[in-house]
């Protein structure tokens, strides 16, 4: 009895040292990804990801991982996905087409990067002090957006693209690029004075089109969705006459904000009907 509640005890004790060597990585201050003492071949580092997250930061499937060194690892986006990164004011101030992530060790010698169940973390190793895991080139707060740029400006055939696809986000509508695709497909269908055309659109009160008036449309573009006004009696007499606009809604939209403290109010710029953010997390839009 004596010989078997020593293999008990010590049976204990080796399972509370492997729970133990489990630590947690400081990345950007914050404890998000678990750190291994040692990495073996399962956290092996892959050449491409699908799902997979650094720091809450969900990577693009298909992006490339180069490992630099056992402490560092570079991404390398799928061809024409963009990491978009807004300001305070929800502009794009940065636009990254990589990034990576280091582990560091405050002691001597070096943490390692592993991989595991869809996260990257740092594996401890003969690190002497606290590994820390770093983003670069990514982004640290959460006003930001991959943005597929293979993706054109086209209008939504199928019900699957509009049910799948996330709407347009204010972030995306305001950049230089996107603004000016904008304005020559209202060019294409107005002609040379489609300001006043889409100063119409944005500035109609009416919760019900009218297909003598307003119509609105589905479109997608850079892998979003959005909802698109267009004004009847304003288009190029050649596009009204032979005009193909699919999935016309006949009603406005409206703005809810699920989670966070204000914003998610409705707004149009350039024929778009969106949402802004503002400071809430979760914003919901709905056609009525």
């Amino acid at each position: 009895m004596k010989n078997l509640k020593n293999k008990l005890v010590l049976t204990f004790i080796v399972v509370f040292i492997g729970i133990a060597t489990f630590q947690s990585c400081d990345s950007d201050n914050r404890k998000t990804t678990t750190t291994i003492e040692n990495a073996t071949e399962e956290f092996k580092i892959p050449e491409t990801v699908s799902n997979a997250y650094v720091d809450g930061l969900k990577l693009p499937d298909g992006t490339k991982v180069v490992k630099i060194d056992d402490s560092t690892v570079e991404f390398i986006y799928p061809k024409g996905i963009e990491l978009w990164i807004g300001d305070d004011n929800g502009n794009v101030s940065k636009v990254y087409y990589s990034g990576g992530y280091t582990c560091t060790c405050s002691g001597s010698k070096g943490c390692n990067v592993f991989y595991a169940g869809g996260d990257f973390g740092c594996s401890h190793g003969e690190c002497t002090g606290t590994c820390t895991g770093t983003k670069s080139k990514m982004a640290n707060n959460s006003n930001y957006i991959f943005v597929n740029t293979n993706k054109k400006l086209e209008p939504i055939t199928n019900d699957n693209d509009f049910k799948e696809l996330p709407y347009l986000p204010e972030i995306v509508l305001k950049e230089k690029k996107v603004q000016l695709t904008l304005k020559n497909f209202a060019n294409e269908i107005y002609g040379n004075k489609y300001e006043k055309s889409l100063n119409k659109v944005d500035n109609t009160l009416s919760s019900k089109s009218d297909i003598n008036d307003i119509i609105y449309i589905q479109m997608k573009m850079y892998g979003f969705k959005f909802i698109y006004g267009i004004s009847m009696n304003d288009l190029k007499k050649e596009v009204y006459e032979n005009n193909n606009f699919e999935k016309v809604l006949y009603g406005s939209h409206s703005c809810k904000c699920d989670s966070g403290t204000s914003g998610c109010k409705k707004g149009s710029s350039i024929g778009v009907k969106y949402c802004k953010g503002g400071a809430c997390t979760t914003c919901t839009m709905t056609i009525k």
